[in-house]
C-alpha cells in the first residue's frame, strides 16, 4: 500500500502535469520519488528532519542537483499547505550553509551574454520573467512568494520582497509592458487584483518556482552558453559593488542576513579590479 506521502505525490503530479513542460514534469517525478523515500508520513516533515535530509544533499550531490530537488519538494509541499493538509510550509525555515558556501566564484558570463539569454525567449511571459529575475536579484522562491501586484509599484519601478525593496531597469519595465496584453488576454481583465501572480500560466495560474529555473537553464543551452540562474543574482551583486554599494546595502537588496554571505563577492570584484583571473 502507497504511503500518506505517495498518495498526496501522486495527487500533485496529477495536478502538475498540464501546468509545466515534460521536462519539469520528469523532473518532478524524479525527485519526489526521493523525497518519498525520506518520509513516509507528513508528520515526519519538519525543520529539523529536512534540514538533516538537505545536509545527506549536499555531501552527496552537486549543489545544482540539491537546488532543483530542494524546488521539487518545496512546490510539493506548498500544494500540502494550500490542499490543508499541513499549516505552514516548513521547508521555507531551513537554513543549511552548503560547503562551498564561500567558493571562488568565477564570471563565466558578462551582463551581455546575460542580458542576450534574457531576450531568447519568443513569448513576452517569459523574457518579462528572466528580465524581472535579471534586474530585482530575487531568488525564484522570492518571486513566487511575493510576485503578486500587491508588491508591484510600477510607477516607482520597485518590488517589495519581505522587508526589502528592489528595483526595475528599463529593460525589465519594457519586457513587462510587452507581456500586459499577453496577461490581459488570459484573465480576461485589464486591472489586476492585489492578491493575483504578476506571472501565470495559460489557464491564469500562477507559474511554479521550478518553471524559471526550467526557463532559465533551457535559454542558456540553446544558446550554448554555461550557466545558472544564480548568475543572475551574481551579476547584479557586482554591479551595485562596482557602482559604489557598500556591504551593508549589498547585504540588503539581496536579502542576506549577514556580511559573511556576499564574501565571496567582495573577493570576485578585488580580484577584477587588480585584473586576477579567479
Amino acid at each position: 500500500m502507497n504511503s500518506e506521502v505517495e498518495e498526496l505525490i501522486e495527487q500533485f503530479l496529477e495536478k502538475s502535469e498540464q501546468q509545466v513542460s515534460i521536462n519539469s514534469f520528469k523532473a518532478y517525478r524524479s525527485d519526489l520519488k526521493l523525497f518519498a523515500q525520506h518520509f513516509d508520513k507528513l508528520s515526519q516533515i519538519n525543520q529539523n528532519s529536512l534540514r538533516d535530509v538537505k545536509v545527506k544533499l549536499l555531501e552527496g550531490f552537486s549543489e545544482k542537483t540539491v537546488a532543483r530537488r530542494w524546488s521539487s519538494w518545496r512546490e510539493f509541499l506548498r500544494f500540502c499547505q494550500l490542499s490543508g493538509r499541513i499549516k505552514s510550509n516548513p521547508i521555507l525555515e531551513v537554513k543549511v550553509d552548503s560547503p562551498n558556501a564561500l567558493r571562488k566564484l568565477k564570471l563565466r558570463i558578462n551582463p551581455e551574454t546575460l542580458q542576450a539569454i534574457c531576450n531568447y525567449p519568443t513569448q513576452a511571459r517569459d523574457r518579462a520573467l528572466l528580465w524581472f529575475m535579471y534586474s530585482t536579484g530575487s531568488r525564484p522562491s522570492e518571486l513566487f512568494k511575493y510576485g503578486v501586484f500587491k508588491n508591484l509599484n510600477l510607477a516607482a519601478a520597485e518590488f517589495q520582497i519581505a522587508d526589502r525593496i528592489t528595483f526595475l531597469c528599463k529593460q525589465a519595465m519594457k519586457a513587462l509592458e510587452e507581456y500586459w496584453p499577453e496577461r490581459e488576454q488570459i484573465v480576461g481583465h485589464k486591472t489586476p487584483a492585489l492578491n493575483e501572480a504578476i506571472f501565470i500560466n495559460d489557464k491564469g495560474q500562477p507559474l511554479g518556482e521550478l518553471f524559471t529555473y526550467t526557463l532559465f537553464s533551457q535559454c542558456a543551452r540553446k544558446m550554448g552558453v554555461k550557466a545558472t540562474i544564480a548568475d543572475l543574482r551574481d551579476s547584479l551583486a557586482l554591479r551595485l559593488i562596482q557602482s559604489g554599494a557598500s556591504p551593508d546595502e549589498l547585504k540588503y537588496f539581496l536579502g542576506f542576513k549577514s556580511v559573511k554571505s556576499i564574501e565571496s563577492l567582495l573577493r570576485l570584484d578585488a580580484a577584477l579590479r587588480k585584473g586576477i583571473s579567479l
